[in-house]
């Protein structure tokens, strides 16, 4: 692909200098502003993108940066996710109630979509995340009321981090990592059959690796049927 260049100006100021890109597939020069991010092929006219700009690593023109006196949808979503992650019930809360008046269709979703990931982001009750996936459906709707979400919020919070030394997941992540290796070099056929073995055998050996190398397996083995 010739991707010849040239500049066609004095290149002391940006926002005036302009390079001749060379087509990738005729003889014709295109015109590139630097300053405007704009091409002269036909591509950019209809499209205002192409594939001259994109080779030159120019993405459209900059948007202006807006100051605002208070947070946006997306910034308040994200506070509400940080609060969620570090169980502080009540700025979750706070946040939640906050991306409450943003009344576009598509805000409750995605608030919805972000409690529902929470559910299993850092926790490991799988009854809180089965609890929260039945009630998406529901409250992920624009008329769903607020305290349906905060609900589902707060059965989150009070569900320890996998970090905390209450829960046991400093080993579960251990093990569970030392079973994804033993999986890998595993040299004996894979079998429904040899994984009971297995499974029967670390349970008799308290072998948390083993097990959860067996459940692996198991996974594996159904994913594959």
């Amino acid at each position: 692909m010739d991707t010849t260049a040239k500049s066609a100006g004095s290149g002391r100021d940006q926002a005036n200098t302009a390079i001749l890109l060379k087509s990738f597939s005729g003889e014709s020069w295109y015109r590139i502003s630097l300053g405007n991010r704009t091409c002269s092929c036909s591509q950019f006219v209809t499209d205002h993108s192409c594939k001259h700009l994109n080779a030159l690593g120019i993405y459209g023109a900059p948007r202006p940066f807006v100051p605002k006196t208070h947070p946006t949808f997306s910034q308040a979503l994200s506070a509400m996710v940080k609060s969620i992650r570090l169980r502080r019930m009540e700025d979750a809360i706070y946040w939640l109630m906050y991306l409450d008046t943003f009344k576009e269709p598509e805000s409750r979703f995605r608030t919805a979509r972000r409690i529902l990931i929470g559910s299993a982001e850092d926790g490991h009750s799988i009854a809180v995340m089965e609890k929260v996936a039945d009630s998406f459906k529901r409250i992920n709707k624009p008329h769903a009321g607020i305290e349906e979400l905060a609900t589902e919020l707060v059965k989150i919070c009070k569900v320890p981090n996998w970090w905390n030394p209450s829960t046991g997941g400093h080993d579960y992540i251990y093990h569970g990592m030392v079973a994804q290796r033993q999986l890998w070099q595993l040299r004996m056929e894979r079998s429904t059959e040899n994984f009971t073995n297995m499974l029967v055998q670390a349970i008799v050996e308290q072998d948390k690796a083993k097990v959860l190398t067996a459940a692996m397996g198991f996974s594996l083995e159904d994913s594959h049927s």
